[in-house]
């Protein structure tokens, strides 16, 4: 798959996201394994619920690694060439914790557990407690990734507007931060945060927030000559400008829609062709591939490692050697069958692209289906009971056609992710086209008399 002996960009990495479908302890080391082997050379590990958790047990998730394995995870990456940037989030995406009563008055507001109020006695405290432990446990670190992106309900609580409005969103935002970036760089860490808060920040600002800590510029999307907003050549000019370093972030799988259960590989491929096209101009400090495995702490899980492992060799070699050939599917093949991997991968895949077909043609019917009741709603003169029920036919096909994909799930996981979290994979996407259809059905048959598919209502 590589053709050149030098790599486009220097530092490539490749981020694991354990808050949804988790590997297995034994996967994980041979997922290292594999990672070295695409030439990656650092791996960025949101270890979320996953890690154990001394501070606060009750962030520990169902069937978290233990404190050996945390240990030998390290040991492995380092006997492989990967160097490890944890990342522990300090601001936005604070769900693990503030979900927790216990936590509810550290809440930007009472009712959303995403962002930490920042200006809360107990908020600065609170996040150092999680980064010192972190560090701790994690030998050698030279980055450490604290977060720090949408937070978007920042400056919504009393206190903080009142901030905000003497002193300006950025001002909110570094008071809370910069303590964090000086406890680690004092330490010797330098900290890493995502750049999207920092979209309208002033150029002094920039500056200095870019003095502490570097920016990861992330964008899933296109190429930054494509973009016009995130990750554009214009964010990129005015952060180099004010003398920021920066990383970019790309991505290979979780960012194509919580719908999906595979990857977009095309536009995989050109959104990280993209990032190495630009790490040269930018003097980029590396490129990061993510991997996301929710799109948020609290939403379903996404996309299975091993189900994208043939989109990530592609991307492997976008950032390695700027190019991916034109054969690349046939080369991905035999590379995984030459690591003893296709027969695992392959079938998983197969079993993910039915699951997330057969959701998506149930959710179009349904569709056709409101859309009938709302068109009988708005002139019934045009619309009579019976011709609705050929949606329902169709749905009753389609849904033992889900049924039998979503089943086939836990068994193709296994081994490869936390049995539990392999398990409830499909369930939330089958129960929410069940209930949807549930509801359907019942108007259906309040409208018109008569039942549209027995089998159906009575699943």
């Amino acid at each position: 798959m590589f053709d050149k002996s030098e790599p486009v960009v220097e530092t490539r990495g490749i981020q694991l996201d354990f808050k949804g479908v988790p590997p297995t302890f034994d996967r994980l080391e041979r997922l290292v394994e594999l990672f070295a082997e695409l030439r990656f050379n650092t791996v960025m590990v949101e270890w979320e619920d996953m890690f154990p958790w001394e501070f606060e047990p009750r962030l520990r998730g169902q069937g978290h690694y233990t404190s050996k394995q945390v240990d030998r995870f390290y040991q492995r990456c380092e006997a492989v060439g990967l160097e490890v940037i944890p990342l522990v989030q300090c601001l936005g995406h604070m769900e693990s914790l503030l979900k927790i009563d216990d936590y509810a008055q550290l809440r930007e507001l009472p009712n959303r557990v995403d962002c930490l109020h920042p200006l809360h006695a107990d908020a600065g405290q609170i996040a150092a407690t999680l980064i010192e432990e972190m560090v701790d446990r994690s030998p050698g670190l030279r980055y450490l990734h604290l977060g720090g992106d949408e937070a978007w309900d920042l400056g919504r609580h009393p206190e903080s507007q009142r901030f905000v409005e003497n002193h300006g969103a950025a001002e909110l935002y570094l008071q809370h931060v910069e303590p964090l970036l000086e406890m680690l760089n004092v330490r010797g860490i330098r900290p890493i945060l995502w750049h999207d808060m920092m979209m309208e920040w002033s150029d002094q600002d920039l500056g200095r927030i870019g003095k502490q800590a570097d920016l990861m510029v992330w964008g899933y999307r296109g190429t930054p000559e494509q973009n016009r907003h995130h990750h554009s050549t214009e964010v990129l000019d005015r952060m180099r400008a004010q003398g920021v370093g920066m990383w970019g972030s790309s991505a290979y799988k979780g960012c194509d829609g919580t719908h999906r259960d595979v990857p977009d590989l095309p536009a995989r491929v050109e959104n990280n062709l993209g990032w190495a096209g630009a790490a040269l101009p930018y003097e980029l400090k590396g490129v990061v591939v993510t991997g996301w495995s929710r799109y948020w702490t609290s939403h379903i899980q996404v996309e299975p490692i091993d189900a994208a492992l043939p989109v990530l060799v592609q991307v492997a070699t976008a950032l390695h050697d700027g190019v991916v050939p034109d054969d690349a599917a046939k080369q991905v093949e035999d590379l995984l069958c030459s690591w003893g991997e296709w027969d695992t991968v392959a079938p998983l895949r197969q079993s993910m692209e039915n699951f997330q077909q057969a959701c998506g043609v149930c959710w179009l019917l349904l569709r056709q289906g409101e859309e009938f009741m709302a068109g009988f709603e708005v002139d019934s003169s045009r619309v009579e009971g019976e011709s609705g029920t050929r949606i329902f036919e169709a749905l009753e096909i389609e849904i033992e056609i889900l049924d039998r994909a979503a089943a086939e799930i836990p068994e193709r996981l296994r081994g490869l992710v936390i049995q539990h979290w392999a398990d409830q994979y499909a369930l939330p996407r089958v129960v929410a086209i069940r209930n949807a259809l549930a509801s359907l059905i019942a108007r259906f048959t309040q409208r018109h008399n008569m039942q549209p598919v027995a089998v159906l209502s009575g699943s």
